[in-house]
């Protein structure tokens, strides 16, 4: 039915740009598809910079290996709890992030919560 497909989106576009957490979709490669307002918030770069580059383009130097290898796990099918990376702002600042994500289909779903200040 259409009009429930529509109401459906509708209700996961609410959710997902109300979260005070940043949200992101990404394809396996790790190329971003969507990201909440609170995604471009936490790292300070605008929406257009994020989409066109790899999430991993903002991972700090340090952190990419490990979260190269959380990718992998997560088309493996694992699902991702706790992890944290650092992530590099607009400002040249370093975010801690941890991560909550799991892969369905050709697609990473992912939730973070800013630890840095923890």
């Amino acid at each position: 039915d259409i009009t429930r497909r529509k109401e459906l989106q509708d209700e996961r576009d609410q959710l997902f740009n109300l979260s005070l957490d940043p949200v992101c979709i990404t394809n396996l490669h790790g190329d971003f598809v969507d990201i909440n307002p609170a995604f471009t918030e936490c790292l300070g770069y605008d929406e257009e910079t994020l989409m066109s580059k790899s999430i991993l383009e903002f991972v700090h130097p340090d952190d990419r290996e490990d979260t190269q290898k959380v990718m992998q796990r997560l088309r493996e099918g694992e699902e991702i709890r706790k992890f944290e990376n650092r992530y590099m702002t607009a400002d040249d600042e370093i975010r801690w992030l941890q991560w909550s994500a799991i892969a369905q289909g050709n697609r990473i779903y992912a939730v973070a919560r800013d630890t840095t200040k923890q």
